[in-house]
């Protein structure tokens, strides 16, 4: 009787331990699809932010470029008008020492 009793108690153990568990996946699954929505918004709102300040940092530096561009080309335009003859690339290598030295 008490073996029987002991059985019983094992099925109603392991049945308790299954539905248990069957609870916690299911809660598992909710939660789940729940946060997996969150965590879409919130990498949205963060694209967002990082595009904004993006754009801020590009509309804040597009001077500095400009002027930056503006002089490499007006240096590349000297080289090349120095690079037409011989003279004129000893004079400008002269010109650009002095430079440096004065610097």
């Amino acid at each position: 009787m008490s073996s029987e009793k002991a059985a019983e108690f094992q099925r109603w153990r392991m049945e308790r331990a299954r539905r248990r568990s069957d609870g916690r996946v299911r809660e598992s699954e909710r939660l789940s699809a729940k946060h997996k929505g969150e965590r879409d918004g919130l990498r949205t709102d963060r694209d967002r932010l990082v595009t904004e300040q993006r754009k801020r940092f590009r509309d804040a530096t597009r001077a500095d470029w400009r002027d930056l561009f503006a002089i490499q080309r007006q240096e590349r335009r000297r080289f090349m008008d120095a690079q037409r003859n011989a003279w004129s690339r000893v004079r400008f290598h002269f010109t650009i020492e002095e430079a440096h030295d004065g610097a």
